[in-house]
């Protein structure tokens, strides 16, 4: 299970950072205040799957 919750969090890691640097600037969208946005938006989207999962794999 924590082989299982390792591999969610370093896929999610990989998301992040492609949609930071790889969709936003294709999509010009490179205005820092969006770029922090996003980034507290997919930090706090997150943070809610990881507590999902977590309850999810300790019931």
């Amino acid at each position: 299970m924590k082989k299982l919750a390792f591999l969610f969090i370093i896929s999610y890691m990989i998301f992040v950072y492609t949609v930071l640097f790889v969709l936003l600037p294709a999509l010009h969208i490179t205005a820092h205040w969006q770029t922090q946005g996003v980034t507290v938006l997919l930090f706090l989207l997150g943070l809610f799957l990881g507590m999902r999962v977590r309850r999810r794999f300790l019931e």
